[in-house]
């Protein structure tokens, strides 16, 4: 497994033993074991260190995934949502990342493909050198076999075809790393959508239309930023009893040092 981050963990908030299984529990508290049953969670600490991702079903914020569940990257960065800044992101192209059912932290098989949104120029995109141990399979390599000379922008859209996966939120679905200040290639990023997902040759549509819809998010990529850089992807993973959660943090590496 490459660079995957997992915490099954058992935390103390606030005095309140929270045995959970897959670092999350349902609005009672229930657990599968009848040993070690924890208090159920207030109405205010469900407000303030939960959030209901679906009937029923609550996970940690953000926030406490860092604070309790201690996985926050080293140096993580937010990117700003696209919609803050100005001018607005014009991607010809657009390399999508297809993280697909069944998912698995053992096998985070690679699915990327570079396209236009017409669906013509379908190309593969390379993976850089790197250290295995140290990211996973989602690198991608952004050089002049992926991209056309007139981009000025780069369009990385992630798509969850496992529907057990969840993006946390629209700010914490992609983040990236570096010091306070430091510049970043990651330009900004799009709010979470439901889209179908089209074949590489067909035109890709994001109106709401369509029967298979999945999760997707878009960051976009300053191809005059040159330079390599982590970006993390952040899911929670339901477990098969709909009721338990995991959160994950994958880390691919993107290599936009082919623009030379």
């Amino acid at each position: 497994m490459r660079g995957v981050t997992m915490k099954i963990s058992a935390q103390q908030l606030g005095g309140l033993a929270t045995t959970a299984l897959l670092a999350a529990c349902t609005p009672q508290g229930q657990i599968q074991s009848d040993q070690h049953q924890p208090a159920p969670f207030t109405d205010a600490q469900k407000k303030n260190l939960l959030a209901e991702i679906r009937p029923n079903i609550f996970v940690a914020q953000p926030a406490l995934f860092a604070r309790a569940l201690n996985i926050a990257p080293l140096k993580e960065k937010l990117i700003p949502l696209c919609e803050a800044v100005s001018p607005a992101p014009v991607a010809q192209r657009v390399v999508k990342i297809r993280i697909d059912y069944p998912f698995s932290v053992k096998n985070t098989g690679r699915n990327v493909v570079s396209k236009r949104p017409n669906g013509n120029g379908v190309r593969p995109v390379p993976e850089p050198v790197i250290i295995p141990q140290e990211s996973t399979t989602y690198d991608l390599k952004l050089d002049k076999t992926v991209w056309d000379a007139t981009d000025n922008y780069i369009a990385i859209k992630v798509i969850l075809k496992d529907e057990r996966l969840i993006f946390p939120s629209d700010n914490a679905a992609v983040t990236t790393v570096g010091d306070p200040g430091d510049p970043s290639m990651f330009y900004c990023m799009d709010r979470i959508k439901w889209i179908e997902d089209k074949k590489n040759s067909d035109p890709d549509d994001e109106s709401d239309t369509g029967k298979w819809k999945y999760e997707s998010t878009t960051v976009y990529v300053d191809k005059n930023k040159i330079m390599k850089q982590k970006f993390n992807i952040r899911v929670i993973a339901l477990h098969n009893d709909d009721v338990h959660a995991l959160p994950l943090i994958m880390d691919p590496v993107v290599d936009n040092n082919g623009f030379n």
